[in-house]
C-alpha cells in the first residue's frame, strides 16, 4: 500500500471538495430545469429527452391582446390600429422596395458574372413588380372596414400573392442586401445560384427548379396525411353514440378501407362535426392534431396556432370565391396547376381534366360552407386527396 504523503492528501481533499461542489450545482440545475422546462429531464441512463411538439410556445402578452376577437386575414390589424411590429414591417418593406427599384444601378458586375447578374437582375424586376402589387392589395384590405367585402374586389392571383410573397421575401432579401456591397457580388451571386431553393425566391428559379420545389413541398405535406387521418379517428371517440358518429365513421372508412374518397355530399354532411363546438373544430382538437393540420396545409406558425389557422382558412375561402368568379373552364393550364398545388395536389402525370375534376370537387364543398366550419376546409386535402393516384406515399407515415 502506498503511504499518503502530505502533498497527495492535500490534492485528494481538494478534488473531493470540487466534486461535492459540482454535485451540488448539478442537483440545483436539475431541480430548476424540472420546474421550468416542459420536456422531461434526461434520466441517469443517458437517454436524450424527446422534444414535445404537442405544446405551443408561451405567447407574449402583447400578442394575446392583439389577437383578441374573431379572426380576420393574415397580417391585418384590428379596428384599423397598427402595432409597432406592423409599422416596422411596413417601413422595412417599402425601404426594400425603394432599394430594389434601382438594384441594377447599384451593382458593379465583373465580366465573369455577367450571366449570373442577368438572372439576378431579371428576377429582381419580377420581384419588384410583385411587391408593388402586394402593397396595393395590403392597402385595399387594411384600409377597408370590411375585409370580406374588400376581398371580393380582388382577383385570385392577387390573393395568392398576398399569401405567398412574404415568405419568399424573407428568403431572398439577405442575398439582395449583401450583393449591393462592393465586390460582394463575386460571392453572393454564385452561392445564391448554387442553392436557389434556400436563398432565392421563385422569381429567380428556372422551370426545372420550380418543379423540384413543388415536388419536395408536396412530399412534406403528404407525409402528414396519415397522421391527420389518425387524429380524426381518435377524435371520433368523442362523438360515440351520437347520430353523427356513424356518418363520420362511414366517410373515414372510405379513406382507410375502401381506397377511395367520400363524395362531396358526404363531406358536406360532416359540417356539424367541424363547426364550433364539434369534435373536429379547431377549438376542440388537441395541439398535436393542430400541428399535423398545419403541416398538411403547408403552414408554420410560432404562436397562436388555432387563431392563425382560422385566418389561413379565411384566406383560402376568399381564394376559392375568387376562383369561382373567374370560371374554371376559362382558366389557363398554369393557373389551374397553381390552384391545385396550393390545395395539396401532386401535379406529376396529371392532365388538365384531372386538375379540373379535383378543383370542381373542392369548390363544390367550399361553396356550401359558411364562415364557421373553417376546420373542414383545412381538412379537405385529406378528404379529397388521401387516396389520389399521385399521392406521395411515405413509408414512415404508414407505421
Amino acid at each position: 500500500m502506498i503511504p499518503r504523503t502530505p502533498l497527495l492528501t492535500t490534492r485528494y481533499l481538494a478534488i473531493r471538495q470540487l466534486n461535492r461542489r459540482h454535485e451540488a450545482v448539478t442537483t440545483a440545475s436539475c431541480r430548476y430545469l424540472q420546474t421550468t422546462v416542459s420536456t422531461p429531464f434526461p434520466d441517469p441512463a443517458g437517454k436524450k429527452p424527446q422534444t414535445d411538439y404537442t405544446k405551443e410556445k408561451p405567447v407574449p402578452p402583447d400578442l394575446v391582446q392583439r389577437y383578441k376577437g374573431p379572426p380576420g386575414l393574415p397580417r391585418l390589424e384590428r379596428d384599423g390600429e397598427e402595432s409597432r411590429t406592423s409599422k416596422l414591417r411596413k417601413n422595412l418593406f417599402f425601404r426594400l422596395l425603394e432599394y430594389l427599384t434601382d438594384y441594377e444601378k447599384l451593382i458593379d458586375v465583373p465580366k465573369k458574372l455577367v450571366a449570373a447578374s442577368k438572372v439576378m437582375i431579371n428576377g429582381t424586376k419580377l420581384l419588384v413588380k410583385d411587391m408593388r402589387d402586394f402593397a396595393w392589395v395590403y392597402k385595399v384590405l387594411s384600409t377597408s372596414g370590411n375585409w370580406k367585402q374588400a376581398s371580393s374586389t380582388l382577383t385570385r392571383r392577387q390573393l395568392e400573392l398576398y399569401m405567398n410573397l412574404p415568405s419568399e421575401m424573407y428568403r431572398v432579401a439577405p442575398v439582395l442586401l449583401v450583393s449591393a456591397f462592393p465586390l460582394m457580388q463575386n460571392v453572393a451571386f454564385p452561392v445564391a445560384l448554387m442553392y436557389p431553393k434556400q436563398l432565392l425566391s421563385s422569381h429567380y428559379w428556372t422551370e426545372e427548379v420550380k418543379a423540384e420545389v413543388a415536388l419536395s413541398e408536396v412530399k412534406v405535406r403528404h407525409k402528414y396525411y396519415r397522421h391527420l387521418l389518425r387524429d380524426l379517428q381518435k377524435a371520433l371517440e368523442n362523438i360515440k353514440g351520437t347520430p353523427l358518429h356513424e356518418i363520420t365513421l362511414n366517410a373515414l372508412r372510405k379513406l382507410t378501407v375502401g381506397g377511395g374518397h367520400p363524395s362531396t355530399e358526404e363531406i358536406v354532411a360532416l359540417k356539424p362535426v367541424f363547426t364550433i363546438g364539434g369534435a373536429f373544430s379547431l377549438a376542440k382538437i388537441n395541439t398535436l392534431h393542430l400541428r399535423h393540420l398545419m403541416k398538411v396545409n403547408g403552414r408554420s406558425f410560432w404562436f397562436l396556432w388555432r387563431h392563425n389557422l382560422r385566418e389561413h382558412a379565411n384566406l383560402m375561402r376568399e381564394m376559392d370565391k375568387a376562383v369561382m368568379r373567374e370560371n374554371l373552364d376559362t382558366m389557363s393550364d398554369a393557373d389551374m396547376a397553381t390552384c391545385c398545388r396550393i390545395r395539396g395536389l401532386n401535379l406529376q402525370g396529371l392532365q388538365r381534366q384531372d386538375l379540373l375534376d379535383y378543383m370542381t370537387k373542392w369548390l363544390e364543398v367550399s361553396s356550401r360552407l359558411d364562415d364557421r366550419p373553417s376546420s373542414l376546409l383545412l381538412h379537405l386535402p385529406v378528404l379529397l386527396g388521401y387516396n389520389h393516384e399521385t399521392r406521395q406515399w411515405d413509408t414512415a407515415s404508414l407505421r
